[in-house]
């Protein structure tokens, strides 16, 4: 939701203070940053600029926290409408089935 309202640099810091927050609140804990999933209009442009820069900016904040691991989102629902409610943006139960085995694997594998 931060892509269409706020720009990059607002996101970043706010991104920057929940993970560092979260990390430091939650020190012994294994926290997963979960990525968002496709979304048909991902080509367009915001305030904050391209949608693929939302995982670009958390995958930089998270590379310094030890228990943080950053985990894809865009590979769980595939880029199909027929796996979406509204066929562009939320996953209906075909596209959280795909979500939950993806990324039930991806956590099994990290933890493993």
């Amino acid at each position: 939701n931060d892509w269409n309202r706020i720009d990059d640099e607002t996101f970043k810091n706010n991104c920057r203070e929940f993970y560092t927050t979260l990390s430091k609140n939650y020190p012994d804990s294994q926290i997963f940053a979960i990525t968002p999933i496709w979304r048909k209009d991902l080509n367009e442009e915001r305030i904050f600029g391209e949608f693929r820069k939302v995982e670009e900016d958390i995958k930089d904040i998270v590379k310094n926290l030890d228990n943080v691991t950053l985990i894809s989102g865009f590979s769980f629902v595939p880029e199909n409408e027929d796996f979406y409610a509204d066929l562009r943006l939320h996953p209906n139960d075909l596209g959280f089935a795909s979500m939950a085995k993806g990324l039930g694997e991806k956590i099994e594998k990290i933890l493993n």
